[in-house]
């Protein structure tokens, strides 16, 4: 159980350290690329892909198990790093866009692994396997902005070494998801509500279920969704 949890808490710093690269990196490159005030629009396009992809992921989950969505999001953050590396050895603005919507793909996948993490914990152990799997967030938050200082020149081309280093981590990310011995999802999902949720407030959803219309209009997902967007707003300035 615990290996598991400490290769989740791998994956999440990985897969934070090629986002973490990807905001400090694209917005520069697109700014020496283009008209400054167009620099945003590539993070922008990859936050819209992951939030789309974010609302379809437990679904796939669900039906196709961990592995297969996490393998996708994996590639998508290979393709992107290998296009945004293209995209800064030709100076490619619109290419930096493409390769931009792709790491989106990856984004939602590491936000999951801390969910993940409840598959190899007991109830008791629950909060805590969140709590480790989210501390290597912690570290990636240091190590991907130091990444890509030191590798931004790596290559002959401004800005391309830093993509060939979140390329890099991606496809270690495919190695460490494929050890992870990832339990069968339906077999499981009962037990994960039973973790994730208190008794009584699993009992009304299964009952009644609440729709995405219901769940936006309720005032504690407004405010949570204002915090985030403040707070995404301020990392981006």
């Amino acid at each position: 159980m615990l290996w598991n949890i400490l290769l989740l808490a791998l994956s999440w710093s990985l897969g934070q350290g090629i986002f973490f690269i990807q905001i400090s990196i694209t917005t520069l490159a697109a700014t020496s690329f283009t008209n400054w005030y167009l620099a945003t629009i590539p993070i922008g396009s990859m936050l819209f892909v992951a939030t789309v992809w974010s609302v379809f992921l437990p679904r796939v989950i669900l039906h196709c198990g961990y592995r297969p969505p996490f393998y996708f999001g994996a590639l998508m953050g290979m393709i992107g790093a290998g296009l945004c590396i293209v995209a800064t050895w030709f100076k490619l603005y619109w290419l930096l866009i493409v390769s931009a919507t792709f790491i989106g793909g990856q984004v939602p996948c590491t936000f999951y692994y801390r969910l993940a993490g409840l598959q190899f914990s007991t109830q008791e152990f629950a909060s805590k396997a969140i709590a480790m799997v989210t501390a290597g967030g912690c570290l990636s938050a240091f190590i991907g902005p130091e990444i890509a200082k030191l590798m931004i020149n790596a290559l002959p081309k401004q800005y391309s070494g830093a993509y060939l280093a979140a390329l890099c981590e991606c496809a270690v990310l495919l190695f460490i998801i494929r050890i992870i011995q990832f339990p069968d999802v339906k077999r499981t999902h009962n037990s994960i509500e039973s973790i994730s949720l208190p008794t009584s407030m699993d009992t009304n959803l299964s009952s009644n279920g609440r729709s995405i219309l219901t769940i936006v209009r309720q005032r504690t997902f407004v405010i949570a969704a204002f915090g985030g967007f403040v707070s995404w707003s301020a990392m981006g300035i």
